[in-house]
């Protein structure tokens, strides 16, 4: 990644909304995808999780070229990768074709963020206040309208119609891109190499191949057994090569926020675990409409609902966050989300079921649009905050990528009639596997809570004591 004095907080917010976007489009195919190739559940999420990881791979390293080689380049490039990826996968007969394409897919997605963050930096410090809020409102729109969208296409087309959707956005950006494209300036310095973000991959990649293979339900010997037990040592022992190639690195991307500044730790590990949270977006909406004998099209209107929640909390998230410190802020979202997660656990047919899917939407804009970077410019120096950011969003989406799988592969851990879950009538065997992964979810966001509480709480504290952690972090 280019060194730079800017701070570009834009970067970090575009790609949680095209991760989002991304999970709203493909969630309502998921299950049509499953029965076409007759996959058990936990190789179907990969799907959604395997490009996810190469989406957060990709950001980093389109960002540093975006910065030696213009924008518009990397922009043209990437958005010829993100088409191609979605032909492919449309087209694709087989599996593994479809995974391919969805991989180039997102590769291609992690490219278009640099331009698209700046133009939106450009319109919304342009445009007036009533401006502003008729962006937010057609995003709100989009939030709730792109599941039922998605819904419908499937249901008329199949799940290949999905990816109509991804060729309209690249239609649309294509053809705005005349009006995008400027006079660009690179910086001509040096990038970070790709060897940290393809060995940090990799561990995940590892990591997800081990908890696909690995019966979670069947104790300490099932993770022993030779089939999965080097795809576990694979996974952590990646960590060795990654320090090995950030020590000998003149331009590192982890070094500094990993191996040298230890309470750093606490961000990273509370980023993936809102990833972990986040992703159970994917599961959530079928299980609730199977389990109330809803038709198909619910499956989108409630993961609809949800984003719509999550949309409308923003702007009150982002109001308290001027009052509250990073801490506070983080530790009610993880409240909320684990006594959402308990109460779908415990309220199997009941009404209030609904009420916590809204409490859900609302809990997840605390803890994804939480204004990380105000505490950290009480920690860092200003010319770290910028790669501390591009790291803590690759732990987010790398958790998000790793939780889902762990969360399909404990669903389908309880019995092997659950591969194919989808074609079994609603029992007691599903809603047990169900709430299995609910109350997993409300575990790992208690311990979100718990990770919360050791942040330090003040957002731009001017006082001796704050200066001073600012010299000690440096």
């Amino acid at each position: 990644m280019a060194p730079s004095k800017r701070f570009r907080l834009e970067t970090y917010m575009i790609a949680v909304i095209l991760g989002t976007l991304d999970v709203a489009i493909l969630t309502p195919g998921l299950g049509p995808i499953m029965e076409e190739h007759g996959l058990a559940i936990h190789w179907a999420v990969w799907a959604i999780s395997l490009p996810l990881l190469f989406f957060s791979m990709a950001l980093p390293v389109f960002e540093g070229w975006a910065d030696q080689y213009g924008r518009t380049r990397v922009f043209v490039v990437s958005l010829i990768l993100f088409a191609a990826g979605t032909l492919v996968a449309a087209l694709s007969g087989e599996w593994v074709w479809l995974v391919w394409g969805r991989v180039v897919q997102a590769t291609g997605a992690g490219g278009l963020v640099p331009l698209v963050a700046l133009r939106v930096k450009r319109l919304f410090v342009l445009r007036h206040a009533s401006g502003r809020l008729r962006a937010y409102a057609l995003f709100m729109f989009g939030a709730a309208a792109f599941p039922f969208l998605s819904t419908a296409l499937v249901h008329l087309l199949g799940w290949r119609g999905l990816f109509l959707l991804h060729l309209f956005l690249a239609l649309r950006m294509m053809l705005r891109a005349g009006k995008w494209l400027g006079s660009d300036r690179p910086r001509k310095s040096g990038v970070t190499g790709g060897e940290s973000v393809f060995f940090f991959g990799l561990s995940v990649l590892f990591l997800m191949t081990a908890v696909t293979g690995t019966d979670l339900l069947g104790g300490w010997s099932a993770f022993l057994k030779p089939e999965v037990l080097p795809l576990w040592i694979m996974g952590i022992g990646m960590v060795i090569p990654l320090w090995m190639v950030e020590q000998r690195g003149e331009r590192t991307l982890f070094a500094e926020h990993l191996f040298s500044a230890r309470r750093l730790w606490l961000f990273h590990l509370q980023a993936a675990l809102a990833g972990f949270v986040w992703m159970a977006l994917v599961l959530v909406p079928g299980w609730v409409s199977r389990l109330y004998g809803l038709p198909d099209y619910w499956n989108g209107l409630l993961l609809g609902c949800i984003l719509f929640c999550s949309a409308v909390s923003v702007p009150g998230v982002m109001r308290i966050s001027k009052r509250w410190s990073f801490r506070t802020v983080t530790s009610w979202g993880f409240l909320l989300s684990s006594a959402a997660y308990f109460a779908l656990a415990l309220t199997n047919g009941n009404p209030w079921l609904f009420v916590a899917l809204g409490i859900l939407g609302g809990s997840l804009s605390f803890t994804l649009t939480a204004p990380v970077h105000k505490v950290l410019f009480d920690l860092l120096p200003h010319r770290r905050i910028r790669g501390t950011l591009t790291v803590l969003g690759m732990f987010r989406t790398a958790g998000g990528a790793l939780g889902l799988i762990v969360m399909a592969r404990l669903f389908s851990s309880l019995s092997p009639e659950l591969d194919h879950w989808f074609s079994l009538p609603v029992g007691s065997l599903i809603q047990t596997a169900q709430e299995n992964v609910f109350v997993l979810c409300g575990f790992f966001s208690l311990v979100g809570w718990l990770i919360s509480q050791a942040i330090p709480g003040t957002a731009c504290d001017p006082s001796p004591k704050g200066i001073s952690r600012r010299k000690a972090m440096e």
